[in-house]
């Protein structure tokens, strides 16, 4: 049984045990868990995304104009 498990079944048990305190507990500890997960997540892919150069992955436009001169050049449709 994995952590997420284990505190969804004290959830249960809390709630039909008629614990309330203990599930607000349980159900927060479970959020936070969730939350912060998914903010490393997107902190890690931020973080990979920051520093790619544009140039490496797209055309500039003064390449693609260039481009379109040249064809134009010689006669070919752009």
């Amino acid at each position: 049984m994995t952590e997420i498990e284990a505190r969804v079944a004290d959830l249960i048990k809390f709630s039909s045990i008629q614990k309330p305190i203990d599930f607000e507990d349980a159900f927060k500890a479970i959020l936070q868990d969730k939350v912060t997960s998914a903010i490393e997540g997107k902190k890690q892919q931020m973080a990979m995304n920051m520093f790619v150069n544009p140039s490496d992955d797209y055309e500039t436009e003064e390449e693609i104009e260039t481009d379109e001169v040249e064809d134009q050049e010689y006669g070919e449709d752009a």
